[in-house]
């Protein structure tokens, strides 16, 4: 690879003119353009572009383009300047930007730690610029790219760009004279542009986001109106993408239906109802294409969500501190009936939920999160990401900007919060600092380089409290491939809720000795000590010499499923209990949107209710997975998946924990029958005495019932008392 510097003197100024007004028009007289007007520069964010790649010829550059060393027709309306130096490479990939001639390709770039780039658009009008980079060493670099007006300096724009691996332009519309500061996070790694084109712009529309119940009428949906910087909203036209499901899309009459493909006028558009007609809670996207009449189109798009609305459970009759109540499930006393046991895990006030106000499927999940689990008011924190969270780009967030995040984010958490709930899918990853790649769930809960990470005391303990005794508050990220993908996984969570599975757990030792050995001997183990009567229904299968599968599919009531490879056939085809946990030890895992491995969103798609993974190489260290036998004891004592993954991973920095935080399928459940109460609890813990008392109110006299309370361990307990009717109970540990 070549470089070559920018220097001073005569090269200098011979390079900034032919930047000016490109190598046909040097003059060192005349720039293009004459005097930019006096007008105040604007800079508006209109997105990404992930699947053009290299081929920019036809979609990119029709008023003007310039690859540096390569290809360059400037418009007569800009003025250009570029302080950095050049890096050249030929190169055959098709993310390498083509030629202007179609003959060949370029890796040529602008590149430095930190650059600017010097935009003079001088006739007063708005243009479509867009600036294109390709991470061609797959470095993972994250850089930033702040506009700001080059007269007052006031920020206009600032964008983050991370995972640019199949190259991404990142498009503006742009007045005025304005300086793009191109700046990458890690020192080492330099920032690269390999190009920038110049187009007429396109409409600017909004995306949008409506949650409304699914017993509602037709409901406004209100789209906000496209604009144009060169047409009147009255010259733009809008053809209708794609419907949602779960409803019908109407005319502001209510009754008229939208089809696909149907034109409409902008008024139309943004008086448009939905009208609902689900059953079940569905989240889909409306999407649809605004036109000007230079032929230049922006789509939009509307997240809908119709919710079926749960009925709120009645308040328990008795409350106290470290215990939480138990409803009675039968009872045919016909009198109410109140059961306090002690707390096994933490509940819905306990948790604050991240919402990015820049991420429509971040609003409406987090949204549907507090209302099935009824999270406080207080507990929901809104942040601004510096990211567009796009399909392809974008899997990560800078360390300096996570730093940020996390001190906004904890400044308005009391001390009562003791988990973090984060509702994005991306980013999923913390990069450019001295920990390298570390999972986004980790840098929340230990600092992106926290020691704590490498040796938690939150591993394998029994805490529900874990802001509290320990000062961290672990995380779980509700993500998903779709809106829909999370609304059932939240479903799925709320139905998770202490049912008393009985299994069944598969755990399985494959041909793939690298990610199945690890965690082999510890299969063996927990399928021999839970796999009983009063246990969980549990098998080891060894296919390590290829006798049989590596996978399990077509199978009823999976409720675990772990294994090691670096993809799992048949998931789809099997059926998993409200609740299920499943992961597969492979090194990307958590590179939830990457396509190197599969993802656990794979897992998630399929009916698992949680899972966790790594992103980036662990190198099949067990310490950095989930430890069965922990995993398993954890959850049925009583955790929620949020707690149960999160205390089964010794070194969980590199990882990510995705799923239904609050899922609790263990736990208790009391009936009342013929005069005796009966009890089926998972939440014993073996070395811990427990006495069974009852009282005429709330606050006693209490009378022991039963005491020193006996059970087995990796076992249900079954605890019967036949003493007659008592309105309370209460099981202590004495």
């Amino acid at each position: 690879m070549e470089r070559g510097r920018f220097c001073f003197v005569a090269w200098c100024f011979a390079a900034a003119l032919w930047l000016l007004t490109g190598p046909g028009n040097a003059s060192p007289f005349t720039l293009v353009g004459g005097v930019a007007p006096r007008s105040q520069a604007s800079a508006t964010h209109l997105g990404v572009d992930t699947t053009t790649s290299g081929n920019w010829i036809g979609h990119y550059g029709s008023d003007g383009y310039i690859i540096p060393n390569s290809s360059t027709s400037l418009p007569n309306y800009v003025q250009l300047r570029v302080t950095a130096d050049i890096a050249n490479n030929t190169c055959s990939d098709s993310r390498c930007l083509e030629a202007a001639d179609r003959l060949s390709r370029t890796w040529n770039s602008w590149q430095a730690s930190t650059f600017t780039i010097d935009v003079n658009i001088t006739d007063g009008k708005t243009h479509k610029i867009s600036l294109y980079a390709y991470d061609f060493f797959h470095t993972g670099d994250i850089q930033n790219l702040t506009i700001t007006d080059a007269n007052s300096g006031v920020i206009l724009s600032s964008q983050d760009l991370s995972s640019f691996f199949n190259g991404v332009y990142q498009i503006w519309e742009i007045r005025g004279h304005v300086t793009i500061a191109v700046r990458g996070t890690t020192s080492s790694i330099p920032a690269v542009v390999n190009g920038f084109f110049f187009d007429p712009p396109p409409p600017v529309t909004a995306q949008g986001h409506l949650t409304v119940p699914a017993s509602a009428g037709a409901t406004p949906i209100a789209i906000n109106a496209p604009t144009d910087p060169n047409y009147y909203a009255s010259q733009l036209s809008v053809q209708m993408a794609a419907l949602p499901y779960g409803g019908r899309v109407t005319l502001s009459d209510g009754v008229t239906p939208v089809r696909i493909h149907e034109a409409l006028t902008v008024a139309q558009l943004t008086s448009l109802k939905f009208v609902p007609s689900a059953r079940t809670t569905t989240a889909s996207i409306f999407t649809y294409t605004v036109t000007n009449p230079a032929a230049r189109s922006t789509p939009g798009s509307v997240l809908i969500a119709a919710e079926v609305i749960p009925a709120s459970p009645p308040p328990p009759t008795c409350s106290a501190a470290g215990m939480e109540s138990v409803p009675i499930v039968r009872n045919d006393s016909g009198r109410k009936i109140s059961l306090l046991v002690p707390r096994s895990s933490i509940i819905p006030s306990d948790v604050a939920v991240l919402i990015n106000d820049g991420d429509q499927q971040s609003i409406v999940v987090g949204q549907y999160f507090q209302l099935r689990h009824a999270i406080p008011d207080a507990n929901i924190i809104h942040v601004s990401l510096p990211i567009t969270p796009t399909k392809g780009v974008n899997y990560a967030i800078s360390a300096q900007a996570f730093a940020a995040l996390k001190a906004q984010v904890d400044a308005q958490l009391g001390a009562n919060i003791q988990a973090y709930v984060i509702t994005w899918t991306q980013p999923y990853a913390v990069f450019g600092g001295r920990a390298g790649s570390v999972g986004i769930t980790s840098a929340f809960t230990y600092g992106y380089d926290g020691g704590e990470a490498r040796s938690p005391r939150y591993f394998n303990s029994a805490t529900y409290q874990p802001y509290t005794d320990f000062h961290i508050r672990p995380a779980m990220m509700l993500a998903g491939y779709t809106p829909q993908d999370i609304i059932s996984l939240i479903d799925r969570g709320t139905l998770a809720q202490h049912i008393l599975p009985t299994g069944n757990g598969y755990f399985i030792r494959t041909t793939d000795a690298r990610r199945s050995d690890p965690r082999y001997a510890a299969f063996r183990r927990v399928v021999s000590e839970w796999d009983h009567r009063n246990g969980l229904k549990m098998a080891f299968i060894d296919n390590s010499a290829a006798t049989g599968r590596d996978y399990i599919q077509n199978t009823p009531h999976v409720l675990f499923y772990e294994t090691g490879l670096q993809g799992v056939p048949a998931i789809n085809t099997n059926q998993y209990v409200p609740g299920a946990l499943a992961d597969h030890l492979t090194s990307f895992g958590g590179d939830l949107l990457g396509n190197s491995q599969m993802s656990i969103l794979d897992w998630i798609r399929a009916g698992a209710t949680a899972s966790y993974g790594t992103v980036t190489e662990p190198t099949a260290n067990p310490s950095k997975f989930p430890q069965a036998m922990v995993l398993v004891s954890q959850y049925f004592n009583g955790n929620t998946a949020l707690e149960a993954y999160n205390k089964s991973v010794l070194v969980p920095y590199q990882g990510v924990f995705v799923g239904e935080p609050l899922a609790h399928p263990f736990g208790t459940k009391a009936y009342f029958a013929r005069g005796a109460l009966s009890i089926k609890t998972s939440i014993l813990r073996e070395g811990n005495p427990y006495s069974l008392v009852a009282g005429r109110s709330c606050s006693g006299p209490f009378t022991t019932l039963q005491s020193n309370i006996s059970f087995s361990p990796y076992s249900y307990a079954i605890i019967t008392d036949s003493t007659g009717f008592h309105p309370y109970y209460e099981l202590i540990e004495n």
